[in-house]
């Protein structure tokens, strides 16, 4: 999130709020503002449905997770600016400064989330269409994966 923020210099104390795809009906959320040249997370990284969006306060939004139409609609509302897609990427500079900021540490990182692939999820749904029993649709897939 942070190297996506590094897209954007915002003037300072306006909030810069990073969204990205998350699964289904939530998206990646994250603000962020420049203090004296120094870019800082104002907000942890969360895991929000997409209503939640319009009760964000900030002055610019993007990210891939806007992209939607259920986010346009409700960010039609906002009186945020929703930057180009083009801001969605980091670009080289962004990841440099990334670098040039990291703090190093050597425990494993915590994931907001883990979870199955939709396709896994919906196999129950998928088996059926096929005519299949999906408690077997599930072992055999379990053999297959040696699980």
């Amino acid at each position: 999130m942070q190297a996506l923020a590094f897209n954007f210099f915002a003037k300072e104390g306006e909030t810069i709020h990073i969204v990205t795809g998350g699964t289904r009906e939530l998206v990646h959320s994250q603000c962020f503002q420049w203090t004296k040249n120094t870019l800082h997370a104002v907000t942890a990284l969360k895991l929000i449905p997409y209503t939640e969006l319009a009760n964000i306060p900030c002055n610019y939004c993007y990210g891939s997770g806007i992209r939607s139409e259920k986010a346009q609609e409700i960010l039609n509302s906002h009186t945020c600016l929703c930057l180009p897609s083009y801001f969605d990427s980091p670009s080289i500079n962004s990841l440099i400064q990334c670098l040039q900021t990291l703090t190093w540490q050597k425990q494993d990182i915590s994931p907001i989330y883990l979870k199955e692939c939709d396709a896994i999820q919906n196999l129950p749904h998928i088996a059926k269409l096929q005519g299949r029993d999906p408690i077997q649709s599930r072992q055999e897939l379990n053999r297959l994966l040696g699980s």
